[in-house]
Protein backbone atom coordinates (compact mmCIF):
# COMPACT_ATOMS: atom_id res chain seq x y z
CA UNK A 1 0.00 0.00 0.00
CA UNK A 2 1.14 3.55 -1.19
CA UNK A 3 2.00 5.68 1.73
CA UNK A 4 -0.17 8.47 2.21
CA UNK A 5 0.76 12.21 0.50
CA UNK A 6 0.59 15.50 2.87
CA UNK A 7 -1.19 18.07 2.00
CA UNK A 8 1.57 20.88 0.46
CA UNK A 9 3.51 22.97 2.94
CA UNK A 10 2.61 26.26 1.11
CA UNK A 11 -0.87 26.15 2.07
CA UNK A 12 0.01 25.52 5.60
CA UNK A 13 0.39 29.16 7.65
CA UNK A 14 4.30 29.18 8.16
CA UNK A 15 4.37 29.66 12.18
CA UNK A 16 2.12 27.08 13.32
CA UNK A 17 3.81 24.14 14.62
CA UNK A 18 1.10 21.21 14.24
CA UNK A 19 1.53 19.22 11.30
CA UNK A 20 -1.96 18.29 11.13
CA UNK A 21 -3.41 22.05 11.01
CA UNK A 22 -4.14 22.96 7.52
CA UNK A 23 -5.64 26.57 7.95
CA UNK A 24 -4.67 28.12 4.58
CA UNK A 25 -1.82 30.85 4.40
CA UNK A 26 -3.21 34.21 4.82
CA UNK A 27 -1.06 34.71 1.76
CA UNK A 28 -2.82 32.23 -0.53
CA UNK A 29 -6.16 33.90 1.25
CA UNK A 30 -5.52 36.92 -0.31
CA UNK A 31 -4.10 35.56 -3.25
CA UNK A 32 -7.67 33.86 -4.30
CA UNK A 33 -9.65 37.12 -3.04
CA UNK A 34 -7.73 39.30 -5.62
CA UNK A 35 -8.15 36.26 -8.21
CA UNK A 36 -12.01 36.51 -7.57
CA UNK A 37 -12.36 40.53 -7.21
CA UNK A 38 -10.47 40.73 -10.53
CA UNK A 39 -12.81 37.51 -12.48
CA UNK A 40 -15.77 39.70 -10.97
CA UNK A 41 -14.99 43.32 -11.99
CA UNK A 42 -14.26 42.10 -15.54
CA UNK A 43 -18.19 40.73 -15.07
CA UNK A 44 -19.09 43.84 -14.08
CA UNK A 45 -16.84 46.09 -16.62
CA UNK A 46 -18.65 44.25 -19.30
CA UNK A 47 -22.11 45.14 -18.45
CA UNK A 48 -21.85 48.61 -17.11
CA UNK A 49 -20.68 52.15 -19.42
CA UNK A 50 -18.30 52.87 -16.44
CA UNK A 51 -15.34 50.74 -15.86
CA UNK A 52 -13.92 50.41 -12.74
CA UNK A 53 -10.29 49.11 -11.59
CA UNK A 54 -9.95 46.59 -8.86
CA UNK A 55 -7.80 48.40 -5.34
CA UNK A 56 -7.76 45.91 -2.43
CA UNK A 57 -9.64 42.72 -2.00
CA UNK A 58 -11.22 41.56 1.61
CA UNK A 59 -10.31 37.80 2.61
CA UNK A 60 -13.71 35.65 0.99
CA UNK A 61 -16.02 33.74 2.76
CA UNK A 62 -17.31 30.59 0.88
CA UNK A 63 -20.53 29.42 1.61
CA UNK A 64 -20.40 24.92 0.99
CA UNK A 65 -23.60 23.70 -0.39
CA UNK A 66 -24.70 19.82 -0.83
CA UNK A 67 -24.16 20.02 -4.43
CA UNK A 68 -21.95 23.68 -4.79
CA UNK A 69 -20.30 26.41 -3.18
CA UNK A 70 -20.99 29.95 -3.45
CA UNK A 71 -18.26 32.80 -1.56
CA UNK A 72 -18.86 36.20 -0.97
CA UNK A 73 -16.39 38.72 -1.43
CA UNK A 74 -15.59 42.38 -0.85
CA UNK A 75 -13.61 44.74 -2.62
CA UNK A 76 -13.09 47.98 -3.33
CA UNK A 77 -12.43 50.07 -6.85
CA UNK A 78 -12.75 52.78 -8.15
CA UNK A 79 -12.93 54.28 -11.66
CA UNK A 80 -9.94 55.31 -14.01
CA UNK A 81 -11.84 58.86 -14.03
CA UNK A 82 -9.48 61.52 -12.31
CA UNK A 83 -10.59 62.37 -8.66
CA UNK A 84 -13.18 59.51 -8.64
CA UNK A 85 -13.68 58.04 -5.26
CA UNK A 86 -12.88 54.37 -3.82
CA UNK A 87 -16.25 52.03 -4.32
CA UNK A 88 -17.43 49.33 -2.13
CA UNK A 89 -18.52 46.02 -3.73
CA UNK A 90 -20.18 42.99 -2.62
CA UNK A 91 -20.31 39.96 -5.23
CA UNK A 92 -21.06 36.44 -5.11
CA UNK A 93 -20.00 33.72 -7.32
CA UNK A 94 -20.86 30.22 -7.73
CA UNK A 95 -18.41 27.77 -8.36
CA UNK A 96 -19.04 25.77 -11.41
CA UNK A 97 -15.45 24.41 -12.27
CA UNK A 98 -13.99 25.30 -16.00
CA UNK A 99 -16.51 23.70 -18.09
CA UNK A 100 -18.73 25.77 -17.83
CA UNK A 101 -17.04 29.34 -17.31
CA UNK A 102 -13.36 29.46 -18.10
CA UNK A 103 -12.45 31.39 -14.34
CA UNK A 104 -14.46 28.09 -12.69
CA UNK A 105 -17.09 30.64 -11.41
CA UNK A 106 -20.26 32.38 -12.86
CA UNK A 107 -20.69 36.12 -11.07
CA UNK A 108 -24.68 35.59 -9.20
CA UNK A 109 -24.08 39.47 -7.57
CA UNK A 110 -21.87 42.35 -7.66
CA UNK A 111 -23.43 45.50 -6.44
CA UNK A 112 -21.31 48.74 -5.55
CA UNK A 113 -22.42 49.81 -2.27
CA UNK A 114 -23.29 53.33 -1.34
CA UNK A 115 -21.35 55.21 0.77
CA UNK A 116 -23.19 55.04 4.12
CA UNK A 117 -22.95 51.20 3.90
CA UNK A 118 -19.60 49.71 5.44
CA UNK A 119 -18.25 46.23 4.32
CA UNK A 120 -17.79 44.00 7.04
CA UNK A 121 -14.69 41.38 6.63
CA UNK A 122 -17.06 38.50 6.31
CA UNK A 123 -18.74 40.04 3.59
CA UNK A 124 -22.55 39.25 4.53
CA UNK A 125 -22.80 41.74 7.41
CA UNK A 126 -23.46 45.21 6.59
CA UNK A 127 -23.68 47.82 8.86
CA UNK A 128 -25.27 51.82 8.66
CA UNK A 129 -22.49 54.17 9.68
Amino acid sequence: MAPRRRAPLLARVPERKDPHDIRANPKVQLAQAKRFATGVLEHYNKRKKIKFELLDAKPVISIPEPRCCYTHINFTARTSKEDSEEQLFFAEIYHCGPRRAPNGFIVTCCEPLGPDSAGDYFSFLLVKE
